[in-house]
C-alpha cells in the first residue's frame, strides 16, 4: 500500500491551491444540479465564509501529501473540539487509482491521533459512489442525510394543497424546513459551518470512480 507524508502548505502554495479548489467546488455543485452561475456564487460564498483569514484562519490546516519527493495530493481539515472535519482531500490526476486516496486519509487519521483528536468526519455527495465506497472501507459510517425535493409551480399543485406546515405532521424535518440537515462533522457539534463534499480520487468534484 502507498505511504505518504503530510507537509504544511506554504503561503505561495496555498494561494493557487485556494483558487483551484473553489473553482472545482463550483463544478461539484453544478454536477449536483445547481446552475453554473449559482454554483460559482455559492462556491465563492462558502469559501469566503470558511476561510475569512485565508490560510491563517484559526483551526484550519492545509497540507500537500508526498510519496518521497513526489507530490501526490493534498488535504484540508478543520479542528473543532475533539473532531477533525475533512473539508477537502485530493489525489493528483496522474497518480490516481494507486492507493494514494486511502493513504492520505490514513495519514490524516495518524495526525488526529498525534493531536489527541478522537473523531474524523467529512461530507460526500450521494451521487459520488466511488468516494463513498472508499470512506466506508476506511470505517466511516453515515451519520445523517441531506434530502431535497423539486417543487412544482403553484398552478400545478393539486386541489386542496396547503402551504401551512405543522411540525407534528413531518417529524423527520425540523422547524418546518424543506431540507433535512446533515449531521456530519461540525454540524454534528452544532457549529453549523458549510460542508464541502470530499473525494480524494476525483478531487471531490468528480463522481463515481471506484477508488483504490
Amino acid at each position: 500500500m502507498a505511504d505518504v507524508r503530510l507537509d504544511p502548505m506554504t503561503e505561495d502554495q496555498y494561494k493557487p491551491w485556494r483558487a483551484e479548489a473553489e473553482a472545482h467546488y463550483a463544478q461539484s455543485l453544478a454536477a449536483s444540479g445547481q446552475s453554473a452561475q449559482d454554483a460559482a456564487r455559492n462556491a465563492a460564498g462558502t469559501y469566503a465564509q470558511l476561510l475569512p483569514d485565508e490560510s491563517a484562519t484559526p483551526d484550519h490546516h492545509f497540507w500537500y501529501a508526498y510519496d518521497g519527493d513526489r507530490r501526490v495530493g493534498f488535504l484540508w481539515v478543520k479542528v473543532t473540539h475533539d473532531t477533525a472535519f475533512v473539508y477537502n482531500v485530493a489525489v493528483e490526476p496522474d497518480v490516481r487509482r494507486q492507493g494514494y486516496g486511502r493513504a492520505i486519509m490514513l495519514a490524516a487519521e495518524s495526525w488526529c491521533h498525534d493531536n489527541a483528536l478522537t473523531r474524523i468526519a467529512l461530507h460526500v455527495f450521494a451521487h459520488n459512489t466511488g468516494a463513498r465506497a472508499l470512506y466506508e472501507q476506511l470505517g466511516f459510517t453515515e451519520t445523517g442525510r441531506n434530502m431535497a425535493k423539486d417543487l412544482s409551480p403553484r398552478s400545478a399543485r393539486p386541489p386542496g394543497f396547503s402551504t401551512s406546515c405543522d411540525p407534528s405532521e413531518v417529524p423527520v424535518v425540523d422547524s418546518c424546513s424543506s431540507e433535512v440537515v446533515s449531521v456530519y462533522g461540525d454540524q454534528a457539534r452544532g457549529v453549523g459551518t458549510p460542508q464541502i463534499p470530499t473525494d480524494p480520487e476525483t478531487n471531490h468534484w468528480g463522481g463515481g470512480k471506484n477508488p483504490e
